[in-house]
């Protein structure tokens, strides 16, 4: 039986919506690092995604206005803005190059994972 695991892609593409928005956080901290009263802005998504993904119980709602126990839904998990005091332009650099390098590396994931599936798909292996 063919396994398409179901949560590879929505979580690869989930990390690079927060990959994207981080670019824009940090970008936007560089130009702003001399703008008096400033404060960096920070994405965070890996605790989200950990938690997402971790173990634990979910319950069901049976109405949309019940209030959702245990652990998020992979869809659920959006990136979170979170403002810091200083910009250290430095750093910011540093942050930039590292979030550039996880976009391209959940890019070329994400174009085996689909190469994999078409190649299952037209019966020519890969997964």
């Amino acid at each position: 039986m063919l396994d398409l695991d179901r949560t590879s892609i929505p979580i690869l593409t989930k990390a690079l919506d927060a990959y994207t928005l981080r670019q824009r956080a940090i970008a936007d901290n560089i130009a702003n690092s001399e703008t008096p009263g400033f404060r960096r802005r920070e994405v965070r998504f890996e605790e989200e995604l950990r938690r997402a993904l971790g173990e634990g119980i979910r319950g069901r709602r049976t109405d949309p206005r019940h209030i959702p126990i245990g652990r998020p839904k992979v869809e659920e998990v959006r990136p979170r803005l979170v403002r810091a005091n200083d910009v250290d332009v430095e750093l910011e650099m540093v942050r930039l190059t590292k979030n550039y390098l996880k976009y391209i590396s959940a890019i070329e994931v994400l174009k085996r994972r689909l190469r994999d599936i078409k190649l299952s798909i037209e019966g020519r292996g890969g997964m």
